[in-house]
């Protein structure tokens, strides 16, 4: 008789980011360094929240942004 087999239930697997990024990845050094960064005093105005419309992002998570995509710029004009 044929029937309908179950997927595998073990094979969940659960890991955060900081599992998947390895320790000497260039992302740490560059989070290091932007978490140091005083963004109020370099010229980053903190933004007012609207009631309306998503959420902002957090001043630190787009100057992040910023310099991984510099970095991956940079890296590629290399080649």
């Amino acid at each position: 008789m044929k029937f309908i087999q179950g997927s595998n239930r073990q094979q969940s697997y659960f890991s955060s980011l900081e599992e998947q990024v390895s320790s000497d990845n260039a992302v740490r050094l560059m989070d290091a360094f932007v978490d140091k960064l005083d963004l109020l005093q370099l010229g980053f105005t903190s933004m007012g929240h609207k009631s309306e419309g998503r959420n902002s992002l957090y001043l630190r998570y787009l100057q992040l942004i910023y310099c991984l995509a510099y970095r991956k710029k940079v890296l590629l004009s290399l080649k």
